[in-house]
């Protein structure tokens, strides 16, 4: 059944969601960064990778596989380049702060590259990659997925991720470049928008198991056959 929208004041959903994060033990200041990031996702129009991800995201902590009461530990810091180990928790927190130390980076030495590691979904690439327009800086930011869904030109099978990728760039008097996409046609949680709306999505986004394109969002989401970008 499709279901009704709401509105709500960003504001009061930023507070909400931070609390509902602070029920699953994470710390106040990372809840409240990642609040801020998932409402400004959907602020951004992006409704697939911001507050739509609260119920998944609580699936997962209480299945384990996130860990909302840990914290990031930078691991390697070496001039232009740094590594941070992100503890199994979710993605915005650890990932702003790799954002923010590839920042540093380049102011020294022209470049700055900051990688995570076993972290969990960091909601929409962007947030990260526009962190380098408020320094006249241009900013990429990428990542893998767990699961393997990207079906190649005339095959059947799953052989890659969604892998998204986001580029900023800032343009002078004029609004800054903004990149941000899964390398699939659409990235999966669009699949999950057209599903909790009741719509078809169109075809050529998804396959059915028999590798025939499907309009059905709950079959796309089912059998995760998604067609490359391009």
């Amino acid at each position: 059944m499709a279901e009704t929208s709401v509105v709500v004041d960003h504001k009061r959903l930023t507070v909400f969601i931070a609390d509902a994060l602070g029920a699953m033990k994470m710390p106040r200041e990372r809840a409240a960064v990642t609040a801020e990031l998932m409402v400004r996702t959907d602020l951004r129009g992006v409704d697939s990778h911001g507050i739509d991800m609260l119920p998944r995201y609580h699936e997962l902590w209480q299945e384990g596989f996130v860990v909302m009461d840990t914290d990031a530990v930078l691991e390697k810091d070496s001039m232009a380049t740094g590594l941070y180990d992100g503890a199994k928790g979710l993605g915005h927190w650890v990932s702003s702060l790799a954002m923010k130390l590839a920042l540093d980076k380049a102011r020294t030495y022209g470049i700055g590259i900051v990688t995570v590691r076993n972290s969990g979904h960091f909601g929409a690439a962007a947030n990260y990659s526009m962190m380098a327009l408020e320094h006249d800086m241009i900013g990429v930011a990428t990542t893998n997925s767990a699961f393997i869904a990207m079906v190649p030109t005339f095959g059947r099978a799953p052989k890659l991720s969604t892998n998204p990728i986001s580029f900023a760039a800032p343009a002078g008097r004029h609004a800054p470049f903004v990149l941000d996409m899964a390398t699939t046609t659409v990235a999966f949680g669009k699949l999950r928008i057209a599903s909790r709306w009741g719509k078809p999505i169109p075809s050529g986004w998804a396959l059915d198991d028999e590798g025939e394109p499907t309009t059905d969002p709950d079959v796309a989401m089912k059998h995760r056959l998604q067609t490359p970008l391009g």
